[in-house]
Protein backbone atom coordinates (compact mmCIF):
# COMPACT_ATOMS: atom_id res chain seq x y z
CA UNK A 1 0.00 0.00 0.00
CA UNK A 2 2.95 2.33 0.18
CA UNK A 3 2.97 3.04 -3.52
CA UNK A 4 -0.69 3.54 -3.62
CA UNK A 5 -0.65 5.94 -0.48
CA UNK A 6 2.14 8.22 -2.36
CA UNK A 7 0.26 8.63 -4.83
CA UNK A 8 -3.08 9.51 -3.38
CA UNK A 9 -1.04 12.12 -1.32
CA UNK A 10 0.37 13.35 -4.52
CA UNK A 11 -2.98 13.54 -6.24
CA UNK A 12 -4.00 15.50 -2.58
CA UNK A 13 -1.10 18.05 -2.66
CA UNK A 14 -2.31 19.25 -6.57
CA UNK A 15 -1.34 22.90 -5.69
CA UNK A 16 1.70 22.25 -4.39
CA UNK A 17 2.63 20.47 -7.38
CA UNK A 18 1.26 23.49 -9.43
CA UNK A 19 3.06 25.85 -7.88
CA UNK A 20 6.17 23.88 -8.32
CA UNK A 21 5.40 23.29 -12.02
CA UNK A 22 4.54 27.07 -12.90
CA UNK A 23 8.40 27.69 -13.54
CA UNK A 24 8.51 25.37 -15.88
CA UNK A 25 7.27 23.76 -19.52
CA UNK A 26 5.55 20.80 -19.88
CA UNK A 27 8.25 19.55 -22.10
CA UNK A 28 10.69 19.60 -19.26
CA UNK A 29 7.98 17.79 -16.94
CA UNK A 30 8.17 15.38 -19.25
CA UNK A 31 12.04 15.09 -19.76
CA UNK A 32 11.98 14.49 -16.22
CA UNK A 33 9.78 11.13 -16.53
CA UNK A 34 6.18 12.27 -16.43
CA UNK A 35 3.85 10.75 -19.37
CA UNK A 36 3.27 13.70 -22.20
CA UNK A 37 -0.38 14.15 -21.40
CA UNK A 38 -0.17 14.49 -17.79
CA UNK A 39 2.98 16.57 -18.54
CA UNK A 40 0.62 19.32 -20.97
CA UNK A 41 -1.90 19.06 -18.55
CA UNK A 42 -0.38 20.00 -15.10
CA UNK A 43 2.01 22.75 -17.28
CA UNK A 44 -1.65 24.24 -18.25
CA UNK A 45 -2.91 23.97 -14.64
CA UNK A 46 0.19 25.63 -13.10
CA UNK A 47 -0.44 28.65 -15.93
CA UNK A 48 -3.80 29.14 -14.48
CA UNK A 49 -3.11 29.54 -11.21
CA UNK A 50 0.02 30.44 -10.41
CA UNK A 51 1.02 32.27 -13.83
CA UNK A 52 0.20 35.74 -15.17
CA UNK A 53 -3.53 37.02 -15.66
CA UNK A 54 -5.04 40.29 -15.18
CA UNK A 55 -7.59 38.58 -12.52
CA UNK A 56 -4.82 38.68 -9.59
CA UNK A 57 -7.71 38.99 -6.72
CA UNK A 58 -9.50 35.95 -8.55
CA UNK A 59 -6.85 33.97 -9.08
CA UNK A 60 -5.92 34.07 -5.48
CA UNK A 61 -9.51 33.28 -4.17
CA UNK A 62 -9.21 30.37 -6.34
CA UNK A 63 -5.76 29.18 -5.25
CA UNK A 64 -6.94 29.41 -1.53
CA UNK A 65 -10.03 27.38 -1.90
CA UNK A 66 -8.49 24.66 -4.01
CA UNK A 67 -5.76 24.40 -0.83
CA UNK A 68 -8.80 24.62 1.62
CA UNK A 69 -10.69 21.69 -0.02
CA UNK A 70 -7.69 19.50 -0.72
CA UNK A 71 -8.74 19.68 -4.45
CA UNK A 72 -7.58 16.77 -6.53
CA UNK A 73 -5.49 17.24 -10.28
CA UNK A 74 -8.32 15.26 -11.68
CA UNK A 75 -11.12 17.69 -9.92
CA UNK A 76 -9.06 20.69 -10.88
CA UNK A 77 -9.08 19.68 -14.60
CA UNK A 78 -13.33 19.35 -14.54
CA UNK A 79 -12.96 22.77 -12.96
CA UNK A 80 -10.75 23.85 -15.70
CA UNK A 81 -12.58 21.97 -18.57
CA UNK A 82 -15.77 24.17 -17.56
CA UNK A 83 -14.30 27.17 -16.85
CA UNK A 84 -12.61 27.60 -20.64
CA UNK A 85 -16.22 27.19 -21.89
CA UNK A 86 -17.30 30.04 -20.08
CA UNK A 87 -18.35 32.94 -22.28
CA UNK A 88 -15.51 35.61 -20.79
CA UNK A 89 -12.46 35.62 -18.91
CA UNK A 90 -13.77 37.77 -16.22
CA UNK A 91 -16.92 34.80 -15.97
CA UNK A 92 -14.46 31.93 -16.22
CA UNK A 93 -11.97 33.53 -13.38
CA UNK A 94 -15.72 33.69 -11.36
CA UNK A 95 -16.40 30.39 -11.69
CA UNK A 96 -12.77 29.04 -11.23
CA UNK A 97 -13.05 30.83 -7.85
CA UNK A 98 -16.71 29.49 -7.15
CA UNK A 99 -16.05 25.92 -7.67
CA UNK A 100 -12.62 25.99 -5.77
CA UNK A 101 -14.36 26.68 -2.75
CA UNK A 102 -16.76 24.02 -3.03
CA UNK A 103 -16.13 20.80 -0.66
CA UNK A 104 -17.19 18.02 -3.17
CA UNK A 105 -15.46 14.80 -4.99
CA UNK A 106 -14.29 14.77 -8.90
CA UNK A 107 -17.80 14.00 -10.14
CA UNK A 108 -20.10 15.40 -8.27
CA UNK A 109 -17.43 18.63 -9.33
CA UNK A 110 -18.62 17.29 -12.96
CA UNK A 111 -21.94 17.84 -12.20
CA UNK A 112 -21.90 21.16 -10.23
CA UNK A 113 -19.63 22.64 -12.99
CA UNK A 114 -22.02 21.76 -15.87
CA UNK A 115 -24.94 23.08 -14.21
CA UNK A 116 -23.49 25.93 -13.44
CA UNK A 117 -21.92 26.65 -16.78
CA UNK A 118 -25.42 26.02 -18.48
CA UNK A 119 -27.02 29.16 -16.25
CA UNK A 120 -24.02 31.47 -17.35
CA UNK A 121 -24.32 30.59 -21.23
CA UNK A 122 -27.42 32.41 -22.16
CA UNK A 123 -28.70 30.95 -25.48
CA UNK A 124 -27.99 32.87 -28.25
CA UNK A 125 -30.80 35.11 -29.47
CA UNK A 126 -32.11 34.13 -33.32
CA UNK A 127 -31.96 36.62 -35.81
CA UNK A 128 -35.04 36.63 -37.86
CA UNK A 129 -34.02 35.64 -41.82
CA UNK A 130 -34.46 33.16 -44.03
CA UNK A 131 -30.87 31.11 -44.75
CA UNK A 132 -30.23 28.53 -47.57
CA UNK A 133 -27.28 25.40 -46.82
CA UNK A 134 -26.24 24.38 -50.51
CA UNK A 135 -24.54 20.93 -50.46
CA UNK A 136 -22.44 19.23 -53.11
CA UNK A 137 -24.03 17.84 -56.24
CA UNK A 138 -26.85 15.27 -55.17
CA UNK A 139 -27.16 15.60 -51.44
CA UNK A 140 -29.89 17.21 -50.15
CA UNK A 141 -29.81 21.27 -49.21
CA UNK A 142 -31.18 22.58 -46.30
CA UNK A 143 -33.80 26.11 -45.98
CA UNK A 144 -33.61 27.69 -42.54
CA UNK A 145 -36.66 30.21 -41.83
CA UNK A 146 -36.81 32.29 -38.09
CA UNK A 147 -39.11 34.51 -37.81
CA UNK A 148 -42.52 35.42 -35.45
CA UNK A 149 -43.66 32.57 -34.23
CA UNK A 150 -47.50 33.14 -35.93
CA UNK A 151 -45.84 33.44 -39.33
CA UNK A 152 -43.59 30.33 -38.40
CA UNK A 153 -46.55 28.40 -36.84
CA UNK A 154 -48.26 28.97 -39.92
CA UNK A 155 -46.09 27.93 -42.46
CA UNK A 156 -45.88 24.96 -40.15
CA UNK A 157 -49.51 23.82 -40.36
CA UNK A 158 -49.06 24.59 -43.88
CA UNK A 159 -45.93 22.66 -45.17
CA UNK A 160 -45.36 19.72 -42.40
CA UNK A 161 -43.50 17.79 -45.18
CA UNK A 162 -41.81 18.20 -48.25
CA UNK A 163 -44.74 16.93 -50.18
CA UNK A 164 -46.95 19.71 -48.77
CA UNK A 165 -44.27 22.20 -49.69
CA UNK A 166 -44.10 21.31 -53.18
CA UNK A 167 -48.19 21.49 -52.82
CA UNK A 168 -47.90 24.57 -51.53
CA UNK A 169 -45.71 26.17 -53.98
CA UNK A 170 -48.65 24.81 -56.80
CA UNK A 171 -51.49 25.51 -55.25
CA UNK A 172 -50.75 28.27 -52.56
CA UNK A 173 -52.35 28.59 -49.51
CA UNK A 174 -54.39 31.10 -47.38
CA UNK A 175 -53.58 32.21 -43.65
CA UNK A 176 -57.68 32.21 -43.19
CA UNK A 177 -57.79 28.24 -43.65
CA UNK A 178 -55.42 27.48 -40.81
CA UNK A 179 -57.99 25.78 -37.58
CA UNK A 180 -56.28 27.66 -34.93
CA UNK A 181 -57.81 29.00 -31.28
CA UNK A 182 -57.10 32.63 -30.76
CA UNK A 183 -57.32 32.83 -26.62
CA UNK A 184 -59.01 35.99 -25.28
CA UNK A 185 -58.56 36.52 -21.67
CA UNK A 186 -61.38 38.78 -20.49
CA UNK A 187 -59.93 41.21 -19.19
CA UNK A 188 -58.07 41.84 -22.03
CA UNK A 189 -61.47 41.86 -24.39
CA UNK A 190 -61.84 45.93 -24.37
CA UNK A 191 -57.60 46.44 -25.84
CA UNK A 192 -58.54 43.84 -28.55
CA UNK A 193 -61.68 45.22 -29.72
CA UNK A 194 -59.38 48.69 -30.22
CA UNK A 195 -56.85 46.73 -31.78
CA UNK A 196 -54.24 47.46 -29.39
CA UNK A 197 -50.90 46.50 -29.71
CA UNK A 198 -50.13 46.43 -25.99
CA UNK A 199 -52.27 42.97 -25.82
CA UNK A 200 -50.85 40.07 -26.54
CA UNK A 201 -52.86 36.49 -27.06
CA UNK A 202 -51.89 33.26 -27.57
CA UNK A 203 -52.77 30.93 -30.24
CA UNK A 204 -53.25 26.63 -29.80
CA UNK A 205 -50.39 26.42 -32.78
CA UNK A 206 -48.37 27.52 -29.92
CA UNK A 207 -47.96 31.66 -31.94
CA UNK A 208 -48.53 35.19 -30.36
CA UNK A 209 -50.15 37.75 -31.95
CA UNK A 210 -51.07 41.27 -30.29
CA UNK A 211 -54.59 41.89 -30.27
CA UNK A 212 -53.82 44.43 -33.16
CA UNK A 213 -53.49 41.66 -35.76
CA UNK A 214 -56.01 39.79 -34.43
CA UNK A 215 -58.26 42.84 -35.34
CA UNK A 216 -56.86 42.99 -38.36
CA UNK A 217 -56.84 39.14 -39.59
CA UNK A 218 -59.73 37.70 -41.48
CA UNK A 219 -61.18 34.78 -39.29
CA UNK A 220 -62.74 33.00 -41.58
CA UNK A 221 -65.12 29.61 -41.06
CA UNK A 222 -62.23 27.65 -39.58
CA UNK A 223 -61.19 29.79 -37.22
CA UNK A 224 -61.97 30.15 -33.45
CA UNK A 225 -61.90 32.29 -30.49
CA UNK A 226 -62.03 31.66 -26.87
CA UNK A 227 -62.93 33.43 -23.72
CA UNK A 228 -61.18 33.02 -21.01
CA UNK A 229 -62.01 33.90 -17.58
CA UNK A 230 -58.71 35.32 -15.21
CA UNK A 231 -60.25 32.98 -12.28
CA UNK A 232 -62.91 30.41 -13.35
CA UNK A 233 -61.26 29.55 -16.83
CA UNK A 234 -62.75 28.80 -19.98
CA UNK A 235 -66.15 30.24 -19.96
CA UNK A 236 -67.26 29.63 -23.85
CA UNK A 237 -66.30 28.94 -26.88
CA UNK A 238 -67.35 30.64 -30.10
CA UNK A 239 -67.34 29.59 -33.86
CA UNK A 240 -67.76 32.46 -36.61
CA UNK A 241 -70.16 30.63 -38.54
CA UNK A 242 -72.00 27.33 -37.06
CA UNK A 243 -71.71 26.01 -33.70
CA UNK A 244 -68.45 24.38 -32.63
CA UNK A 245 -66.86 20.91 -33.23
CA UNK A 246 -64.37 19.44 -30.95
CA UNK A 247 -65.57 22.95 -28.09
CA UNK A 248 -64.27 20.93 -25.07
CA UNK A 249 -60.59 20.02 -26.92
CA UNK A 250 -60.74 23.92 -27.65
CA UNK A 251 -61.39 24.85 -24.58
CA UNK A 252 -58.67 23.39 -23.17
CA UNK A 253 -56.53 24.38 -25.57
CA UNK A 254 -57.53 27.83 -25.10
CA UNK A 255 -56.79 27.15 -21.04
CA UNK A 256 -53.68 25.97 -22.26
CA UNK A 257 -52.06 26.67 -25.62
CA UNK A 258 -49.07 24.66 -25.22
CA UNK A 259 -48.69 20.94 -22.97
CA UNK A 260 -48.51 22.41 -19.33
CA UNK A 261 -45.28 20.64 -18.30
CA UNK A 262 -42.64 23.31 -17.54
CA UNK A 263 -40.27 23.42 -20.47
CA UNK A 264 -42.36 21.38 -23.06
CA UNK A 265 -43.57 23.49 -25.83
CA UNK A 266 -45.61 21.52 -27.63
CA UNK A 267 -48.86 23.47 -28.99
CA UNK A 268 -52.14 22.52 -28.09
CA UNK A 269 -52.65 21.80 -31.98
CA UNK A 270 -50.50 18.66 -31.30
CA UNK A 271 -51.47 17.72 -28.33
CA UNK A 272 -54.18 15.35 -26.54
CA UNK A 273 -56.86 15.89 -24.41
CA UNK A 274 -56.34 14.85 -20.87
CA UNK A 275 -58.23 13.79 -18.12
CA UNK A 276 -56.84 15.46 -15.04
CA UNK A 277 -59.22 12.68 -12.47
CA UNK A 278 -58.71 10.10 -14.82
CA UNK A 279 -61.66 8.86 -17.10
CA UNK A 280 -61.01 5.32 -16.29
CA UNK A 281 -61.30 6.32 -12.42
CA UNK A 282 -64.86 7.77 -13.25
CA UNK A 283 -63.77 11.07 -13.93
CA UNK A 284 -65.66 13.61 -15.47
CA UNK A 285 -65.15 15.19 -19.51
CA UNK A 286 -65.76 18.90 -18.28
CA UNK A 287 -63.80 21.68 -18.63
CA UNK A 288 -62.46 22.04 -14.87
CA UNK A 289 -60.73 18.30 -15.10
CA UNK A 290 -59.54 18.53 -18.66
CA UNK A 291 -56.13 19.72 -20.14
CA UNK A 292 -53.87 19.60 -23.17
CA UNK A 293 -51.11 17.16 -22.87
CA UNK A 294 -48.25 16.33 -25.32
CA UNK A 295 -48.56 12.29 -26.13
CA UNK A 296 -44.91 11.90 -24.07
CA UNK A 297 -46.53 13.10 -20.48
CA UNK A 298 -50.03 11.88 -21.42
CA UNK A 299 -48.18 8.70 -22.01
CA UNK A 300 -46.27 8.84 -18.53
CA UNK A 301 -49.01 10.97 -16.14
CA UNK A 302 -49.76 8.41 -13.52
CA UNK A 303 -53.59 7.53 -12.99
CA UNK A 304 -53.77 6.38 -9.76
CA UNK A 305 -54.54 8.02 -6.89
CA UNK A 306 -53.61 5.84 -4.00
CA UNK A 307 -50.57 7.32 -3.71
CA UNK A 308 -47.80 9.64 -4.80
CA UNK A 309 -46.93 9.09 -8.43
CA UNK A 310 -44.11 7.15 -10.24
CA UNK A 311 -43.34 8.93 -13.25
CA UNK A 312 -45.67 12.23 -12.34
CA UNK A 313 -49.08 13.92 -12.82
CA UNK A 314 -51.15 16.71 -14.51
CA UNK A 315 -52.92 18.54 -11.63
CA UNK A 316 -55.21 21.57 -11.45
CA UNK A 317 -54.42 24.07 -8.86
CA UNK A 318 -55.62 27.52 -8.36
CA UNK A 319 -53.20 28.65 -10.58
CA UNK A 320 -53.82 26.73 -13.79
CA UNK A 321 -52.82 22.97 -14.50
CA UNK A 322 -49.51 21.96 -13.57
CA UNK A 323 -47.22 18.65 -13.78
CA UNK A 324 -46.58 17.41 -10.51
CA UNK A 325 -42.93 15.45 -10.24
CA UNK A 326 -42.60 12.38 -7.78
CA UNK A 327 -40.05 13.65 -5.94
CA UNK A 328 -42.19 17.11 -5.27
CA UNK A 329 -44.99 17.53 -2.54
CA UNK A 330 -48.26 18.26 -3.52
CA UNK A 331 -49.28 22.04 -4.14
CA UNK A 332 -50.99 24.01 -1.80
CA UNK A 333 -53.74 25.12 -3.74
CA UNK A 334 -54.98 22.04 -5.39
CA UNK A 335 -58.40 22.34 -6.74
CA UNK A 336 -60.54 18.75 -6.65
CA UNK A 337 -61.43 17.83 -10.04
CA UNK A 338 -62.83 14.39 -8.76
CA UNK A 339 -66.72 13.73 -9.92
CA UNK A 340 -68.22 15.12 -6.92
Amino acid sequence: MEHIRAYIAALNSAMDILAEAASVSAADLAAAGMPDAAADSIAQLAQVYFGPTSFRRRQRRAVDGARLNRHSLPTLEVIEKHARRAPTQARAWALRAELAHISCDTREMEKLARTKLRKMRAPREPKPGVRLRRRDAGKPWTLSITGPSALIAELHQHAGSLADVASLFRTGASTSTVRTNVVVPLDKLVGVAHGSDDVVLTMTNGAQITGAELAQRALAEEGFVTLLHPVEGPVNLYRMRRGATWKQFMMAAAENPTCPVKGCHKPADECQVHHIFSWAGGGWTNAKNLTTACAYHNGRNDDHRTGPPRNGRFERTARGVRWVNPWEEPPPDLVDTSPT
